[in-house]
């Protein structure tokens, strides 16, 4: 080499090639998904990628399923999993949600480099979008560290930010959409932070705890703790005595009415914000008054009911939950400070929980101050071993409050109680605050007292079974109703056509949906956001599918007739869409074959029976026979669809 010609730089040990959103679903993914076309060098060590793993939340189970798509086992390398898996990661500690394993697409040697290796990974989630402008940044940081560079948690960190505002408000809507897609439910975003879970006449609308069927009539009244304290008082339900308070004066006037000690709130801000419990006298008062005021709601004062709290959620008129609520404290161990024990137990909840946790961390603010001074400590002050601690008057979750399952503990008047306060209010998935000393003992024995309910409440923390279960109750059948794929020609429409209508004479209310690409997404999502939809049949001669993926997650049948598709290509797609056919799919002989073959094991048949077994695959004689063999097919399912 001349001394004068330069070298050439080394290639990146991981180096990203390009992404493209996939819109649609393709290769078995239920979600969306990035595609990612990365170069890499065969021996790139992971082992030094370990500050990746402990700065990112935890893979979620559901994810955790790799597959793999034409790689001989041989050939198969741990990077592309690690970045699609990391990349799901990013988003799970986001607060966004993955329930899709990640499929490696392609690996294979790269033309003309030595000892280098290009691949495609399909990495799912909601918004991909969003998640292509982080892929950058993230290979860039894991070349660095292949290379020898430190780890920077900041930089990863950042891209968690950056993708946090994308992630649906509120852990609720997080934990439903978990679940929906673990019981195999399609999710669909709507505007204004409410979720379709479901197609057509069998989906449900869910926003946060919020349903379809949850009243504006309710929610007003739930939402308006004076309302609620008075509609309760006039039913005869236990309530503490309660008095609108507009000024400091009033306040106290009040306070001397109901007499101390007294909770003071303001009426209309929901997650404990601003709620001021327990306050014993005159000064503690005065004090709250002025935190409590700048909230800028409006006040009401009542009398404090001493006993435990717990959250009674009530689903449809029947017990769902009943969680203990503990105020946020800690316990002493002899040694630790008191800021200590905090910091402690903050790092604890760091550790097991990610954005979507009810559980906050605890702040050492002036409520909590107040409460040691009142026990005789301080933030320096070491805490003897097995003494509790209280610091909040409340016991939200949101201000650092933990809570237990004590479904299993309630006597039967306890619950009687609460289902018909649910009723009273006409909510549909009420939380209701209970203040009762023993919820094993009957309120008639004990005392109780309702302190406010909640229309959207914030649920999860001690029952994580919950959202399963309300899923279960609220939507039928997984939401899915009758979905039929026709590949065929673009100007075909006589047995797609044929079929919707032979569906709708059968009962159920069918759309045709025809189209290829982009527009054939967008139709039919138009189509399932359709509250009387009973059924769908989607046509399409199967261009673009490739890129834009199917526009449903699941077929219950395919049909095909007259595809003219050469035989190579028309396996591919077969191959990548097999996964997503739940149910049988029908082959017209008569025209199936149209389009140019090279072999037997080209048709369509014969790759469809590869995929799916022979069970789930049935030859027609021609399009004439295709409407009944669907209708008897569709009749069959559970709940029709």
């Amino acid at each position: 080499m001349n001394a004068t010609t330069p070298a050439n730089p080394p290639l990146p040990a991981l180096q990203l090639r390009g992404t493209q959103v996939v819109p649609g679903h393709v290769r078995g993914l239920s979600q969306p998904c990035l595609r990612v076309h990365v170069e890499l060098a065969v021996s790139a060590d992971v082992r030094c990628c370990t500050a990746i793993d402990a700065t990112l939340d935890p893979l979620p189970f559901a994810c955790t399923a790799r597959r793999v798509e034409g790689v001989p086992p041989a050939a198969r390398h741990a990077l592309p999993f690690l970045l699609a898996e990391w990349l799901v990661r990013l988003q799970v500690s986001a607060g966004m949600v993955v329930w899709s394993g990640v499929v490696l697409e392609m690996l294979r040697p790269v033309t003309g480099r030595k000892a280098r290796l290009e691949a495609l990974v399909l990495v799912p989630g909601h918004m991909p979008g969003a998640l292509s402008a982080v892929v950058a940044p993230l290979v860039a940081h894991v070349d660095a560290l292949l290379q020898g560079s430190t780890a920077d948690p900041a930089a990863l960190l950042r891209l968690v930010d950056s993708l946090a505002r994308w992630a649906p408000g509120g852990t609720n809507n997080r934990h439903f959409l978990r679940e929906a897609g673990a019981l195999g439910m399609p999710a669909l975003q709507l505007p204004g932070g409410v979720f379709q879970l479901g197609w057509g006449r069998r989906a449900r609308l869910f926003k946060s705890s919020i349903t379809d069927s949850t009243t504006a009539v309710a929610t007003a009244w739930a939402k308006d703790k004076g309302a609620t304290n008075a509609l309760f008082r006039m039913a005869g339900l236990p309530v503490p005595a309660q008095r609108a308070v507009a000024s400091l004066d009033a306040a106290l006037k009040a306070a001397a009415q109901v007499g101390y000690p007294v909770v003071l709130k303001p009426v209309n801000l929901d997650q404990g914000l601003g709620v001021e419990a327990d306050l014993q006298n005159e000064v503690d008062l005065r004090s709250a008054y002025a935190r409590a005021v700048r909230h800028g709601s409006p006040l009401v004062l009542e009398k404090h009911i001493p006993g435990e709290d717990y959250r009674v959620y009530v689903m449809d008129g029947e017990l769902l939950a009943i969680a203990h609520r503990k105020p946020a404290q800690v316990v002493g161990n002899g040694v630790a400070t008191v800021s200590q024990l905090v910091e402690q137990t903050n790092a604890q909840r760091r550790q097991i929980d990610s954005r979507a946790t009810l559980y906050k961390p605890i702040e050492l603010d002036t409520e909590a101050l107040e409460l040691m001074a009142r026990s005789g400590f301080e933030q320096s002050s070491v805490v003897p071993a097995g003494k509790v601690l209280r610091l909040r008057r409340t016991a939200n979750t949101s201000r650092g409050g933990t809570s237990l399952d004590a479904t299993h503990l309630a006597h039967p008047d306890n619950v009687a109680l609460c289902v018909q306060a649910a009723a009273l209010l006409r909510l549909d998935l009420p939380g209701l605050d209970l203040l009762i000393p023993d919820i094993a003992r009957s309120w008639r024995e004990v005392g109780a007292a309702f302190c406010e309910v909640n229309a959207q409440p914030q649920m999860g923390g001690a029952h994580p079974w919950i959202f399963d279960r309300i899923l279960r109750r609220y939507v039928l059948g997984k939401g899915r109703i009758p979905a039929v794929l026709v590949l065929t020609q673009a100007e075909d429409v006589t047995l797609a056509g044929g079929l919707a209508q032979a569906l709708q004479d059968a009962g159920w209310p069918t759309e045709l949906v025809q189209g290829s690409g982009a527009a054939l997404l967008d139709r039919c999502k138009a189509a399932v956001m359709k509250p009387a939809l009973g059924a769908i049949v989607v046509q399409t001669d199967g261009a673009g599918l490739a890129l834009q993926g199917l526009p449903l997650d699941r077929f219950d049948v395919l049909v095909v007739s007259g595809w003219a598709v050469p035989g190579p290509q028309r396996q591919s797609v077969l191959a990548w869409l097999a996964p997503h056919v739940g149910g049988m799919a029908l082959v017209d002989e008569s025209g199936s074959l149209s389009g140019p073959t090279d072999a037997a094991d080209h048709s369509c048949r014969s790759g469809l029976l590869r995929w799916l077994g022979a069970q789930r695959v049935q030859a027609v004689p021609d399009a004439r026979s295709v409407p009944a063999a669907v209708l008897r097919f569709v009749e069959a399912l559970p709940h029709g669809g």
